[in-house]
C-alpha cells in the first residue's frame, strides 16, 4: 500500500485525488492533507479516510478545525 499526502484536498483536483483513493481500495493510505481553509471539508476528509494529519494555512482555520476534527488528528498551520 502506497502511503499519499493530498495537497489542496478541498480543492477539484484535491477531491479527485481522493475520488481515486475512494475507487481503489487497499492501494492508497492517505496519511496527510493540506489545505487553504476549508475546515468543515477537511474534517470530513480526516474522518472518512482516517486522515492523522491536517495543515490549513489559515491560523483561524486551523484553530476552529482542532474543535471538529476526529480525535487524535493533529492540525498544523
Amino acid at each position: 500500500m502506497k502511503k499519499i499526502v493530498i495537497l489542496g484536498s478541498t480543492g477539484s483536483i484535491g477531491e479527485k485525488a481522493l475520488n481515486v483513493v475512494r475507487s481503489l481500495p487497499g492501494h492508497f493510505q492517505v496519511v496527510a492533507v493540506a489545505a487553504s481553509g476549508n475546515v468543515e471539508r477537511i474534517a470530513q476528509q480526516a474522518a472518512e479516510f482516517g486522515i492523522r494529519e491536517v495543515a490549513l494555512m489559515d491560523g483561524g482555520a486551523a484553530r476552529r478545525a482542532r474543535e471538529i476534527v476526529p480525535p487524535g488528528v493533529n492540525v498544523f498551520v
